[in-house]
């Protein structure tokens, strides 16, 4: 497994938290609605990493996802992952279209 150490503009994350356990028992990230029918990358932190700039977040990741935002009910998205990444923290940022 190849760890890569990226850095990303705070004001560019949409998400910056773990995943949370659907009653499924799946893995699921609520979002805004403004984000329903886009896509977005999800990075997996490995590692914490000193903050040297206030307005940047730097990163380890071992994992990167390219997800789609699907809908949640009414005023509701959601990005649905797998079992295994409930728990760990991850970065979402939205892909420009």
């Amino acid at each position: 497994m190849e760890i890569i150490e990226l850095s990303f503009d705070k004001k560019d994350i949409i998400y910056d938290n773990k995943v949370r356990k659907s009653d499924k028992g799946r893995g699921k990230v609520y979002l805004k609605d403004k984000y329903l029918g886009k896509r977005v990358y999800v990075f997996f932190e490995y590692e914490k990493v000193k903050q040297d700039e206030p307005k940047k977040r730097k990163i380890k990741i071992d994992e990167i996802l390219n997800k789609g935002v699907r809908s949640e009910g009414q005023k509701d998205s959601a990005i649905h992952l797998d079992k295994k990444y409930v728990g760990r923290q991850c970065i979402i940022i939205p892909i420009d279209d």
